[in-house]
């Protein structure tokens, strides 16, 4: 498991020392709006200063409406080795996770740099197959996969050695109860059984949602984003009932080596399994240098 001393195996984002209390003030987030670092659908992330040491962390506001989320997160962070959680004082209706603060996320590196070189995506993909893997060994699947659920650290850096760290587990779900219910996760980055019918959440999804992560990032753009929701489905009802990939005429392959292509198709055509991806000959050869 991560631990303190050794970083650079902190992969998932959230963890929290039992020490490390905020006092909350008068029941608002400390800094208030100004302090907003990022709004989500279900949370908002606040930047809070510790104040013994002015030390930062990171607060996500979740509205406690009871469809779970909270306890999604929790349980899952929880069962994954870090205790990560706190309920700051003061505030009612709203239940707070006190958590490591990174500098920024895959998706805003992304958008400042452009597309990223093959080296730098090979050390982001890889970390995060092996944190995937973690996460189905514990019996999980994260249903939410994309850049924006990517922390990394070094906003500044140009250098290629940024420690991916996988964030936002509040979809998750455990594969002996996985969601009943299509739609749950992104769109744009979303398996097309997932889309379809019911819902069909394995393992796989995840698969699928790390290799739009990968072509985001040498491409710095997602093969459906402009298409409308009705052309993204009849797509997926294609790759349903073909068995085969969407990468005939939706992705877009221009300046990407045989070696990336051939791994984005064998994890959305194939569905690789987390052993093969890591073991695959582009990010081995990436990993070595």
């Amino acid at each position: 498991m991560p631990t303190q001393e050794n970083p650079e195996a902190t992969l998932v984002a959230g963890r929290r020392q039992a020490s490390q209390r905020i006092p909350s003030s008068g029941g608002k987030i400390p800094g208030g709006e100004d302090n907003r670092i990022r709004i989500g659908g279900q949370a908002s992330v606040f930047k809070v200063l510790r104040r013994k040491d002015g030390q930062a962390f990171a607060v996500k506001t979740i509205l406690d409406s009871g469809d779970g989320y909270f306890d999604r997160e929790d349980r899952t962070l929880a069962t994954l080795g870090y205790s990560n959680t706190d309920r700051l004082p003061d505030r009612k209706q709203v239940r707070d996770l006190v958590l490591e603060l990174c500098d920024y996320n895959l998706y805003e590196r992304i958008s400042l740099k452009g597309v990223l070189g093959e080296h730098e995506a090979a050390k982001i993909i890889a970390p995060l197959a092996k944190t995937l893997g973690q996460v189905h060994e514990e019996g999980f699947i994260h249903c939410d996969v994309k850049p924006e659920n990517v922390l990394l650290a070094d906003r500044e850096s140009n250098h290629d050695c940024c420690v991916p760290k996988l964030c936002d587990f509040g979809l998750a779900c455990c594969m002996t109860n996985p969601w009943r219910v299509s739609g749950i996760g992104t769109w744009v980055y979303m398996a097309p059984e997932a889309m379809l019918g019911d819902g069909c959440y394995t393992p796989a999804v995840d698969v699928w949602g790390l290799g739009m992560v990968l072509y985001h990032c040498l491409t710095a753009r997602t093969p459906f984003l402009k298409l409308r929701r009705e052309e993204t489905r009849r797509i997926s009802e294609s790759v349903i009932s073909s068995g085969s990939g969407v990468h005939h005429g939706v992705f877009c392959w221009d300046g990407i080596s045989d070696g990336a292509r051939d791994l984005i198709r064998g994890m959305t055509a194939n569905r690789l399994v987390i052993k093969e991806i890591l073991n695959h000959e582009w990010i081995k050869r990436h990993s070595s240098k």
